[in-house]
């Protein structure tokens, strides 16, 4: 039995960073209802998660052969992008949420930008990373327990969207 070949890892100057410590901000110009705001560089402090998946369907077949079983793409559940920060006095993703809630169709954002930047960035330099996310509205926002004077309040929230693209490091456009 042979053992599977793998090609030489590239030179280290070739091999990208990981992303430690990273800032999270996204933008948007929907106009949020309620205020006189945008979704203009929300910064978070931590990125719970980006979720794609497509469902596993189980496809039986009978033949001459026997019973076949095959796994096939299955139905696919929307994006959902998951941010965290501390809690601030800024409502607009209280009211993106209602909007939601009220089922605007100005809830949805065309396109909102996810930027992922390194540690100490003010948001001038050139992100390590972008998403788009393509049509996306506030689904869930969650503001944790805490008791008087100890800990910090977080803001959570949870957006879904009908497409996540995930733009070229080179400054090119989204690839599809």
């Amino acid at each position: 039995m042979s053992s599977p070949h793998f090609p030489p890892a590239p030179p280290p100057s070739e091999q990208h960073p990981i992303v430690s410590a990273p800032v999270f901000v996204i933008s948007s110009n929907i106009q949020i209802l309620g205020t006189a705001q945008k979704l203009d560089s929300l910064r978070f402090q931590e990125l719970a998660g980006i979720n794609s998946e497509v469902g596993i369907e189980q496809y039986v077949s009978a033949g001459i052969g026997g019973v076949n079983h095959a796994k096939q793409f299955g139905l696919t559940k929307p994006p959902t992008v998951t941010l965290k920060r501390g809690l601030d006095n800024s409502q607009v993703l209280w009211y993106w949420h209602q909007m939601a809630v009220a089922g605007r169709p100005d809830a949805r954002a065309q396109f909102l930008s996810l930027d992922i930047f390194a540690a100490g960035a003010t948001g001038k330099e050139d992100p390590l990373m972008s998403y788009l996310l393509v049509n996306a509205w506030c689904a869930k926002i969650s503001i944790s327990s805490a008791k008087a004077g100890e800990g910090v309040v977080t803001e959570d929230v949870t957006i879904a969207c009908d497409q996540i693209l995930s733009d070229d490091p080179k400054g090119g456009s989204p690839r599809r």
